[in-house]
């Protein structure tokens, strides 16, 4: 398979716990990677590139789709560092192809004579089945947010034990067009409070259909823990 830097942005949503090897990884599914550490799960496309644009040296790797493999947090992060950061030059450069040698998987970074190969440890556990948790009921509204200020938002936050940020949405006329609160509180119990103005829904991909209508009285109830078998593959 192919994977790049924005694939592995994901990377942040695994788990660091050390006795969680099933979460301290990426899960390839379906041309996908997932992650999770239990409490939040994120999935991101692989990059639409064929293998057939790979050189030679990285095959058969670059063809391996790595269909339900776990692949180490660790080992990915290294891929990660080990990714040219320029974006000049052929996408495929900024690519890394990871396939399945022997009993781990293999990284190939760059062109013939300046290659960089890695071992990628293959992780045999169970990995949760997100979607028995996806919503998949109508949508109540949606609201859209500056990826900014949740920066600044986790920065109030950072540094007070995943200390959480409480949005509240206000009902009434206008719905999703209301601003948002928000709350932090510091290990002291200090509020931090103020309001995130709601952003222009972006417009659906040419081709797929548009959000449905709202419909409040279907909203659904999402577990807060995302459960996991931990446990050796077929228990």
């Amino acid at each position: 398979m192919l994977i790049d830097r924005h694939a592995l942005k994901i990377l942040a949503a695994a788990s660091t716990d050390r006795f969680r090897s099933a979460l301290k990884s990426l899960h390839v599914r379906d041309g996908q990677v997932e992650a999770t550490d239990g409490t939040i799960f994120a999935r991101v496309p692989l990059p639409p590139i064929s293998p057939d644009e790979a050189p030679a040296s990285w095959h058969p790797l670059a063809g391996d789709p790595m269909q339900g493999a776990i692949l180490s947090r660790d080992d990915l992060i290294k891929v990660r560092k080990a990714l040219p950061k320029s974006k000049s030059g052929p996408p495929i450069l900024g690519t890394a192809a990871i396939g399945k040698a022997d009993d781990a998987a293999q990284a190939v970074i760059g062109l013939p004579g300046a290659q960089t190969r890695l071992t990628v440890g293959l992780v045999e556990q169970t990995y949760p089945n997100a979607d028995a948790l996806w919503p998949n009921g109508k949508v109540t509204f949606q609201v859209a947010i500056s990826g900014r200020l949740l920066a600044v938002l986790a920065s109030l936050a950072e540094g007070d034990g995943g200390v959480p940020v409480v949005f509240t949405f206000r009902g009434g006329e206008g719905g999703a067009e209301h601003p948002i609160e928000f709350a932090v509180h510091d290990k002291d119990g200090r509020p931090i409070t103020g309001l995130v103005m709601p952003m222009r829904l972006p417009e659906p991909p040419r081709g797929d259909a548009s959000p449905p209508e709202p419909e409040p009285e279907d909203a659904e109830t999402v577990p807060t823990e995302i459960p996991c078998d931990a446990g050796p593959s077929g228990t």
